[in-house]
C-alpha cells in the first residue's frame, strides 16, 4: 500500500504516552552542530527526491505516498502532533468536546488566508470536508478518515462543529492529516474546475510554483503564512523554495545527493551509512522508522483460506536473514502489523512466528500438500504463486529473498515487478497471489489497521474479514480512555497474529543525511522523520 500519513508533523501518540526513542540519535557533532546555531535568514532552495511521479495534488483524490509528501507542505490541518507527541492547535485556536463525546467544536485562528489571498472561514473547512466525503469526489481515504462524522456545521466564520455518529477516541489525531484533510480553496476550484488537481490552493507554509510532470514539483514560500503551530518559528518559512525532484531509483538519488543536487537524502542505503555518519560536515540521523515490509496474501486464493498455509508462510520467513541480506542490518525483525515506533505496539508480538522450516513443512502437510522432488504439490499439481512487487530497491531484492525462502519449503513463485501505480492497481483488483509489500504509517495504528484489515477499507487488498477483529477495531475507535485503547490495541494485534492474514517481515531503520550548508533541520523522534519547515541556508 502507498498511503503515508502527514510526515512533517505527525507524531505517533494519538494519546499522551511514550514514544520509541532508544535507537534515535542526535546529529553527529562537528560542523553540523555549529550550523544549527547559525542565525536564520531568508533565502535559498531545499531540494528533496521522491520516487513517484505525482498524478494529482487534489488532496482528497491522492493515492500515492509521494503525493502526500508534497501536499503536506501545501496544506495545513486543524490539529497537529508536536514532536513530543502532544496534540496541539494549528489552524484551530482551541476545541471542546460535548459531555457525551458526540460533538466536537473548533474555534479557528483569525487571519488565515488561502494561497489565492482569500480569507479562510469555517464554512470553507465545512465545504472541504463535505467534498472529501462526497462519493462523487471518489476519495480513496478521506471517507474512512472522517467516517465517524455525521454532519458539519459552521455557525459563524471562525466556529466549526463536527457532529459525530459516536465518540471517536482518535479523531483529533485523524484531523491532523494535513496532506489529505487540508482546507481546499473554493475560489481555486471554481477557477480551475477539473484542472484543480494541477493547481492546488490551501493554507500551508508553501504554495505551488511550478509542476513539470516526470521531472519536479517546485513550491515557493507563502509570505502570508503566520499561523504555524507553537513549536515552529512564527512566520513564513526561511527558504525561498522547496523542490521535489522525481528520481525513482535509490541509486540515482544517492548519486544526486553526492553531486550536491539534493539537499537531503531521506533514505541512505545501509552500505553508505558510515560515509556520512563519520563525516562531521554532514548531519546524519538514525532511527527506527515508520515503514514496514511484509508478505501480503490474497485471501481470495483458496490456498490461503486455510490458516495452516498462512501460518506456514509466516514460519518459513527467516526475518533475521532478510534484515542482514536486504537491509544490511539496518532493519529490525517485526511480527506486529505496524512499526515498533508506534505507541500501542505490543512487545508480546515479537517472535510470534519463529523461523522453523520443519514446522512450515508440517503445516503444509497437514493442509494436504506433499513435497516431491523439492516441489510442493497438491492433487499432482505443483504450487506456483504469482508474486507482485515494485520495480525498485529494496522491493526487488526483498522479493528475490522471499522467493528463495519459500522455495525451501517447495513453494514456487514467479516475480512480476511494476511501477507503483500499476502495482497498486493489480493489488486492488486482486490480480495476485502474494505481494512483497510495504507501507509507512506514523500515527495511531488503529486507523491504518482499519483501512487495511477491515472489509471495504481503502487499503483492503488481502480481503481479510474476521468479525472478531472488526468488532475490536470499532470498539477501539469509539473508546476515549487511553488505558482501554491500549488494551484493545494489544487484543487487536493478538487477533491479527492468530489469523495471520499477512506475514510481517521487518521494520526499517532509517539513516537520513542533510548537506552541510543547511541549519534548522531536526529529527522528529515521534515519527522518525526529518522536520525541514524551519530549515535555512547557513551563512
Amino acid at each position: 500500500m502507498s498511503v503515508r500519513t502527514s510526515r512533517r508533523r505527525f507524531g505517533t501518540a494519538w494519546w499522551a504516552g511514550a514514544v520509541v526513542t532508544a535507537l534515535a540519535l542526535i546529529p553527529f557533532a562537528g560542523r553540523s552542530a555549529a550550523l544549527g546555531a547559525a542565525a536564520p535568514s531568508n533565502g535559498g532552495t531545499f531540494v528533496l527526491a521522491v520516487q513517484q511521479d505525482p498524478k494529482t495534488l487534489d488532496a482528497p483524490r491522492m493515492t500515492l505516498a509521494d503525493e502526500d509528501e508534497i501536499s503536506n507542505y501545501i496544506g495545513a490541518a486543524l490539529t497537529v502532533i508536536a514532536p513530543d507527541g502532544r496534540i496541539v492547535p494549528w489552524l484551530a485556536d482551541r476545541w471542546t468536546f460535548s459531555p457525551n463525546g458526540k460533538t466536537l467544536t473548533f474555534h479557528l485562528k483569525p487571519g488565515i488566508m488561502f494561497h489565492s489571498g482569500r480569507p479562510m472561514t469555517a464554512a470553507d473547512v465545512k465545504a472541504t470536508f463535505e467534498r472529501d466525503i462526497d462519493p462523487a469526489t471518489a476519495s480513496p481515504y478521506d471517507r474512512d478518515f472522517l467516517s465517524s462524522v455525521a454532519s458539519f456545521e459552521a455557525p459563524d466564520a471562525t466556529t466549526l462543529v463536527l457532529n459525530l455518529k459516536q465518540p471517536d477516541g482518535g479523531l483529533l489525531q485523524t484531523l491532523a492529516i494535513a496532506g489529505y484533510l487540508q482546507p481546499t480553496d473554493p475560489s481555486a476550484i471554481a477557477k480551475y474546475g477539473n484542472e484543480y488537481a494541477q493547481h492546488p490552493s490551501s493554507v500551508g507554509p508553501f504554495l505551488l510554483k511550478e509542476w513539470l510532470p516526470g521531472q519536479s514539483v517546485t513550491l515557493a514560500r507563502n509570505p502570508a503564512y503566520k499561523w504555524g503551530p507553537s513549536f515552529d518559528h512564527q512566520g513564513p518559512p526561511y527558504l525561498d523554495q522547496l523542490v521535489f525532484r522525481i528520481i525513482p531509483q535509490p541509486t540515482s538519488q544517492l548519486a544526486a545527493f553526492q553531486s550536491g543536487a539534493l539537499s537531503a537524502l531521506l533514505s541512505v542505503p545501509p552500505e553508505q551509512w558510515d560515509t556520512y555518519a563519520k563525516n562531521p560536515k554532514y548531519q546524519f540521523f538514525q532511527t527506527v522508522g515508520p515503514r514496514v515490509y511484509y508478505v501480503e496474501m490474497n485471501l481470495k486464493n483458496p490456498m490461503f483460506q486455510d490458516l495452516r498455509i498462512r501460518q506456514a508462510i509466516n514460519v518459513a520467513m527467516d526475518r533475521n536473514a532478510i534484515v542482514a541480506s536486504v537491509f544490511n542490518g539496518h532493519a529490525v525483525a517485526n511480527w506486529a502489523p505496524f512499526s515498533p515506533l508506534l505507541v500501542g505496539y505490543w512487545k508480546g508480538s515479537e517472535n510470534y512466528y519463529p523461523f522453523d522450516l520443519g514446522r512450515a513443512r508440517q503445516l503444509l502437510s497437514e493442509a494436504g500438500y506433499t513435497l516431491q522432488g523439492g516441489t510442493l504439490q497438491r492433487g499432482g499439481r505443483p504450487v506456483m504463486l504469482r508474486m507482485l512487487t515494485r520495480s525498485y530497491e529494496p522491493f526487488t531484492d526483498l522479493a528475490q529473498v522471499i522467493q528463495a525462502q519459500l522455495q525451501q519449503v517447495g513453494i514456487g513463485t514467479t516475480i512480476t515487478a511494476y511501477e507503483v501505480t500499476t502495482d497498486l492497481a493489480h493489488l486492488k483488483a486482486g490480480d495476485y497471489d502474494i505481494s512483497a509489500s510495504s507501507y509507512s504509517w506514523s500515527s495511531d495504528p488503529g486507523l491504518v489497521m482499519r483501512l487495511a484489515l477491515q472489509p471495504g477499507g481503502a487499503l483492503d487488498y488481502s480481503t481479510y474479514n474476521n468479525p472478531a477483529f472488526t468488532d475490536l477495531s470499532r470498539l477501539y475507535q469509539t473508546t476515549i480512555s487511553s488505558t482501554v485503547r491500549l488494551q484493545l490495541m494489544q487484543r487487536m494485534q493478538a487477533q491479527y497474529l492468530t489469523d495471520a492474514p499477512w506475514a510481517m517481515l521487518v521494520a526499517e531503520v532509517n539513516g537520513r543525511v542533510v548537506q552541510s550548508g543547511f541549519g534548522g533541520v531536526i529529527l522528529n523522534k515521534a515519527t522518525g522523520d526529518l522536520l525541514i519547515e524551519n530549515a535555512y541556508v547557513a551563512k
